[in-house]
């Protein structure tokens, strides 16, 4: 219980911290909040989420990859295995999401990705607080990784930037999102068939509901991914 307490202060602490952050970037560009500036301050808000993003992004991948790297030994690791720094990149991805959803998702009425965000919180708040699969939770955490493509992408799109090269960005977000959601998501679905026989009883139900949070959101990146195909021949055609 206490470790559960630790975990839940500091998912509230990051979550703060990206507000504050947040907050004191945009303080010095926001206009009177009037109609004719609601779309300027609209995007001055996305724009410093999508930075925040960014930063943090590159931050909790870089964990991710050693994380799963280091508890990916054995059956009994990837179930079983604790790596303290990989908890705090995960308490930072729950945190990020809960912290996007008010300053990004609600703005921009998205509902596929608010979708997404709260499986992400909530699946990956259940099993790092029952000290469960982190191997599991950092390895499909790397599905974040196409936010290093994305954000410059959306950045350069929203606020009119080099839209002469916007294509080679949104080729290289495809190049990741194949590797990261397109192949990576599957195979760890079907890598933790493998390990099922060492899942105890009481957590089986909750194991199976991981797995199809894991299914939902493949099924989700591959609609994105059709989309942002759809979208990257409508670019090619203007080159």
């Amino acid at each position: 219980m206490k470790k559960q307490i630790e975990y839940t202060l500091k998912i509230i602490i990051y979550t703060l911290l990206f507000c504050f952050i947040h907050s004191s970037n945009v303080i010095n560009y926001l206009k009177p909040n009037t109609e004719e500036n609601e779309i300027y301050n609209k995007n001055v808000h996305l724009n410093a989420t999508d930075f925040i993003d960014f930063a943090t992004t590159l931050l909790i991948s870089i964990i991710n990859i050693f994380t799963s790297y280091k508890l990916s030994s054995s059956s009994f690791s990837r179930l079983y295995g604790i790596d303290n720094i990989g908890i705090e990149s995960l308490l930072m991805h729950i945190s990020l999401s809960i912290y996007e959803i008010f300053y990004q998702i609600l703005m921009e009425k998205k509902w596929l990705i608010l979708i997404h965000h709260l499986i992400v919180i909530f699946g990956l708040g259940y099993f790092v607080y029952n000290n469960f699969v982190q191997y599991y939770l950092n390895t499909f955490g790397l599905a974040e990784i196409t936010n290093l493509f994305l954000v410059p992408f959306l950045l350069m799109k929203r606020n009119k930037l080099y839209l002469n090269k916007i294509f080679y960005i949104g080729l290289g977000l495809g190049i990741t999102f194949i590797f990261a959601r397109i192949l990576l998501m599957p195979y760890m679905l079907y890598k933790s068939t493998v390990d099922i026989d060492n899942v105890p009883p009481d957590m089986l139900t909750k194991y199976y509901m991981g797995q199809l949070a894991s299914l939902i959101v493949i099924l989700m990146s591959l609609f994105w991914f059709y989309k942002l195909c759809k979208g990257g021949i409508k670019e090619y055609k203007k080159l």
